[in-house]
C-alpha cells in the first residue's frame, strides 16, 4: 500500500548507478534479501520526483515517512526497521537481568523522530512511551505512526528538546536526514558539517527530563530505560535527568564524536555521565554475558571511535541491579 503527495525533487542517475552495482554484486551472491533491499531503495529515489509521503507495511507495522530522508526513511522502507538490531539487543540484554520493560512501566525516548524506537518497544514490551521528538514535522509523522499502529495510547508525543535548563533553543534541520536535526552552535558547522544558507532553523522549547516526568506523573522507577538520539546533545539530557539515574534508570544513548564535540564537547558528557553511571556497556558488546566496562574508560572508549564514527552503549547507575 502507497500514499504519496506531490513534490519537487531531484536527478536520481546516481541512484541508479548505485543500484545496478549493488544489485549485480548481490544477485552474484544469491543474496535476494540484499536485492530485494537494493530495489526498493531505487523506488524511493524514484518517488522523490513526485512524492512528499509514502506509506507502507513493513513486518506488521504501518509505517508513513517523508521521501526525500535518506536516512531514516531509506532504512524503514528497504530494510524494515531503523536501528533494529540495537532495540532487539538491548530489550534481550534487560530481559537477562530482569529489568524488561512490561505493561507497568516507562520507556523514554528522546529524540524519537517519526517511532522508529518507540512503536517496535511498544509492541514488543507492551510498556508505555514518553516519545520526546522536538522538530513539529517529524512530530506530526511520529503521532500518525503511532495511531495507525493500534499505539496512540500507549505512546505519549511531547514536542520539544531536552537540555540541562528549559527554555527554548533554535535547531539547524539536515537536508536529506529527518533525524539529522541539531541544536545550533552559534558556529559555521555542526556535528554534520558546515551550516549554509539552505538550511532551516526553527526555534522549540526546552524541557529536562525531569521537568517531563513530573508533567506527565511518571515515577522514576516505573521508567525501565531512557533512550537517547540528540546528535551530540547527551550530556544535556543526562544533566537533567538526576531523579532517573538516582531510582535505578539506566540510559542508551547515542555516542558520535563529532556531534559531541559541536555540542561542549566529549568531556562535558564524561563530565555528566561520571556523576550518575559508574558502568557503560557499548552496544556492540550487548550481550546477556559480557560484562560492563567502569565508567572511567569512556573518555579512550569514545577516542578511539574517530570523529566519523559512532556507536551507542548503555549506562549504568549504581542502583542498577
Amino acid at each position: 500500500m502507497a500514499t504519496v503527495t506531490p513534490a519537487a525533487a531531484p536527478g536520481v542517475w546516481r541512484g541508479f548507478r548505485r543500484y545496478f552495482r549493488r544489485s549485480l554484486g548481490a544477485l552474484l551472491r544469491s543474496d535476494n534479501d540484499k536485492l530485494l533491499a537494493e530495489r526498493r531503495k531505487l523506488a524511493l529515489q524514484l518517488l522523490r520526483g513526485d512524492a512528499e509521503q509514502l506509506t507502507f507495511r513493513r513486518d506488521g507495522l504501518l509505517w508513513t515517512v517523508f521521501v526525500w530522508d535518506t536516512g531514516v526513511a531509506k532504512y524503514l522502507y528497504s530494510e524494515g526497521n531503523y536501528q533494529g538490531s540495537e532495540v532487539h539487543s538491548l530489550l534481550a540484554w534487560l530481559r537477562h537481568h530482569g529489568r524488561a520493560p512490561t505493561g507497568e512501566s516507562w520507556v523514554i525516548d528522546v529524540g524519537a523522530n517519526i517511532g522508529t524506537t518507540s512503536i517496535p518497544v511498544a509492541r514488543e514490551t507492551g510498556a508505555r512511551v514518553l516519545a520526546i521528538e522536538p522538530i513539529d514535522d517529524n512530530a506530526r509523522l511520529l503521532r500518525q505512526n503511532a495511531l495507525q499502529n493500534g499505539y496512540g495510547e500507549r505512546i505519549v508525543c511531547v514536542e520539544a528538546a531536552v537540555a540541562d535548563q528549559p527554555g527554548e533553543v533554535e535547531m539547524v534541520l539536515s537536508l536529506t536526514n529527518s533525524g539529522g536535526a541539531e541544536i545550533k552552535t552559534g558556529a559555521a558547522r555542526q556535528g554534520f558539517g558546515e551550516v549554509t544558507a539552505s538550511h532551516r532553523t526553527v526555534k522549540v522549547p526546552v524541557r529536562t527530563l525531569e521537568q517531563l516526568i513530573d508533567q506527565h506523573e511518571v515515577e522514576p522507577g516505573q521508567v525501565a530505560v531512557v533512550w537517547s538520539d540528540t546528535q551530540g546533545a547527551e550530556a544535556g539530557v543526562i544533566a537533567g535527568g538526576g531523579k532517573l539515574w538516582s531510582a535505578g534508570t539506566c540510559l542508551f544513548a547515542e555516542l558520535w564524536p563529532r556531534g559531541l564535540q559541536s555540542q561542549g564537547g566529549v568531556s562535558r558528557l564524561v563530565r555528566e555521565a561520571s556523576r550518575h553511571f559508574d558502568r557503560f556497556v557499548p552496544c556492540e558488546n550487548l550481550q546477556p554475558t559480557d560484562a560492563a566496562r567502569p565508567i572511567g574508560e569512556l573518555t579512550s572508549f569514545i577516542a578511539a571511535l574517530g570523529d566519523d564514527e559512532f556507536t551507542n552503549a548503555l549506562f549504568l547507575p549504581p542502583k542498577f541491579a
